[in-house]
Order: structure tokens, then sequence, then C-alpha cells
């Protein structure tokens, strides 16, 4: 009986948890309709009040004020903007008229100056040429680093390896740009010497000697065009010798001195870098005898170097005699009659120097025809000298005829 008591409660037990259960369930079905009800009552009353024209007319007017404001803001923001251009196009403006003075001040003249040397060599230049003023560099030790550069640049021409051929290329190219450097920071910073010429001078002559030397080691195993298996042996060295100090220093020699004549008539005055072997040798003669050696080796090869270039040019040193008899009162008209008619070579100085020679020998180098770099700076550089030669002697001709006398020159 007491087990049938207690089955029965515990019956009763889970039909009163399933009944409440159950209305629980129920309670919540009303409260989320009631809620649903109540949503849908709160959306069609905020539906009406939006439709009444006041409300219509407050979103407009919110719509509007926004639009207001953002155009305002673009407006703000546009105008800041080009303010921000104008400085900057401004600043811009600045730097360039700064770098067009700077690259206009460190030139001799635009008409000494190449094609590449004023669209390449110069620009990079000058950038590095004014960290070194900043570093306080002196204008002969950029010259050392460049010829450091080519010398190293000419050694690496001498290995069969087109990388390093490569990297070569780069550092005769470097060595390009401090060669212009050196002139620029001489000619900002006001330390220009005549021992600073001579040095440039020789250190591109260094320059070049690495690379000969450099061509004529790497052809001595070579064999010689149009031979039947004929190498050249150390026999190239003949080749080699005749045309670095044959031919490229004579045009390098005579394309250097047509321009410091060229630059001595468009300023039209004397102090430039032109003198006569007979200044250098006066100022040797003059050299205390405790005077530095280097002092005395350079005037000597300065001397001798300038002598050279004069009697290679008879007519053009009777031209300067008439000139420097003048004295202090250069006939202007003579000077711009001379440099109107040089200005048909001129560009053949920067040809014979670097540009032409140069990039041509890379280019043969790179393409392994560097043996027909001789040829060509024999026959056509060569060629080149003598047309530069001939055109200068007979300008001299016509404007010595023509503005002094046709007797003989007077002695100065």
């Amino acid at each position: 009986m007491l087990d049938n008591f207690k089955d029965k409660v515990r019956e009763g037990g889970k039909a009163v948890q399933e009944k409440g259960a159950e209305t629980a369930s129920q309670i919540r079905k009303n409260i989320h309709n009631v809620e649903e009800k109540t949503g849908e009552v709160a959306r069609r009353f905020r539906r009406a009040l939006s439709n009444t024209p006041e409300m219509r007319a407050l979103r407009r007017e919110r719509i509007r004020r926004g639009i207001q404001n953002s155009r305002e803001m673009s407006e703000l923001r546009a105008e800041r903007l080009r303010a921000n251009v104008r400085l900057s196009k401004e600043a811009v403006r600045e730097r360039i008229e700064q770098a067009r003075a700077d690259l206009a001040a460190s030139r001799k003249s635009d008409d000494t100056e190449g094609w590449l040397d004023k669209n390449f060599h110069e620009p990079v230049a000058l950038a590095l040429s004014r960290v070194f003023i900043r570093l306080g560099f002196h204008p002969n030790v950029v010259t050392m680093m460049s010829m450091t550069c080519g010398v190293c640049g000419g050694v690496l021409f001498l290995p069969r390896n087109i990388w390093l051929n490569i990297l070569g290329v780069f550092l005769q190219i470097m060595a390009a740009i401090l060669d212009c450097c050196d002139g620029q920071v001489a000619r900002l910073t006001n330390q220009r010497s005549q021992l600073g010429r001579v040095l440039d001078g020789v250190a591109d002559g260094v320059n070049f000697a690495a690379v000969y030397l450099a061509l004529g080691f790497r052809l001595t195993g070579d064999v010689i065009p149009f031979t039947n298996g004929v190498r050249w042996g150390y026999w190239v060295f003949i080749l080699v010798f005749f045309t670095g100090l044959c031919c490229h220093a004579s045009q390098a020699r005579m394309a250097d001195y047509y321009r410091i004549v060229h630059l001595f008539f468009l300023e039209c005055r004397f102090g430039t870098d032109l003198t006569t072997s007979k200044d250098v040798r006066a100022e040797y003669e003059e050299l205390p005898g405790d005077a530095p050696r280097y002092e005395k080796v350079y005037l000597r090869f300065y001397a001798n170097y300038t002598e050279k270039q004069e009697k290679a040019t008879p007519r053009l040193q009777r031209l300067l005699a008439h000139v420097r008899a003048s004295g202090e009162n250069i006939p202007k008209e003579a000077a711009e009659a001379y440099v109107a008619g040089s200005r048909k070579y001129i560009q053949l100085t920067d040809l014979l120097t670097f540009g032409l020679r140069a990039y041509t020998l890379y280019a043969l180098l790179l393409a392994g025809a560097y043996v027909w770099y001789f040829p060509f700076v024999i026959v056509v550089l060569g060629a080149m000298k003598r047309y530069m030669i001939t055109g200068y002697e007979k300008l001299a001709d016509e404007v010595c005829g023509e503005y002094f006398d046709k007797e003989e020159a007077p002695s100065v």
C-alpha cells in the first residue's frame, strides 16, 4: 500500500511539473505576442509621427545642414590642399632655381661643356660637391679621389669577367663625375690654383694610363685580327704606347688648350687660366732654392706641356701676341669674332677628352671588341683633332687679318 502511494505521489509530481512547464511556455508566448504588438504599435506611432509636415521639414533641414557642412568641409580641405600645393611648388621652384644658379656658378662656361656633362655628370657632381664643401674637402683631395676611382676602374678592365668589367665602367664614370666635382668645389669656394689645374690633367692621364695598360695586358693572349692565329704577345705594347702617348695625350692636350683660349676670349680679360710657357719657365726660375720639390716638378712639367700646345698652334700664337700687346684694352670686336667662330669647333674638345672616347671604350669593352678602340683613337679621333686644329688656325688667321695688322706679331 505504501509503495502504491509513493508511485501515485511521484506521478502526481510529474503531472504538476509538466503542467507548470506548459503554463510557463504559454506565459512566454503571451509575453512575446504582447511585445510584438507593442513594437508594432510603436512603429505605427513613429511612422504616423514622422509623416507630419513638421517632422518632414525637420528632416529636410537636417539633410540641408549636413550637405552644407560637407561642402564647407570639402572646400576647406581643398583650400588647404591648394595652399600646400602652392607652397610645395614655390619650394620646388626655389630649389630648382638655386640648383641652376649653383650649377651655372660651378661651370667655366656653357660653351665648353659637352651635352653629357651638362645633362648627367655635372648635376650629379653638384650634389656631391655640396657634401664635399660642407665637409671642408679641398679640391685637390677630390681630384685624388677621382684618380683613385679611375685607376681602380681601369684595373678591373683586365679580368675577362663581364661583371668585374661593368664594375670597372661604373668606377670610371664615378671618376668622371668626381673630375667635375673638383672643378665645382674650386669655383664655388674660390680655391682655384695652377697646381690644381695641373693635378686635374695628371689625374685624367693616370686614369687612362691604367685603362691602356689593362687593355694591353689583356690583349697579349689574343689573336691579331686578320691573321692566321698570330697572337699579339708583348708586341701589343708598341700599339698601346703609341696610342696613349702619341695620339691620346696629344688630342687631350690640344682640346684642353682650345678650351682655355675660348674662355680667355669669352671673358675678354687677362688673369684666366691662359698662360705661356715663357711665363711658367720664369716662375720656375724665380723659385727659391728651398722650394718644395713637387712645385719644381709640376712647373717644369707644365712648362713643357704648354710649350707643346704653343708649337702646334703658330697662327693662334700670332693672334695671342697681338692681343697681349694691346694690354688690358683687348679689342672687344676681335674677342667676339673669335668666340663666334670658336663655337663651331668647341664641342670637339669634349669629344676628344672624355665624352665620345670614354663611352666608345666602354661599349667596345663590354662587347668584347676592345681591340678596335686603338684604331678608333688613332684614326677617328686623330682626324677630329686635325680638323679642329685646322679650323682654329684658320679662325686665328681670319681674326688676326681683320682686326690686327698682318705684319709680324709683336714679341710680348
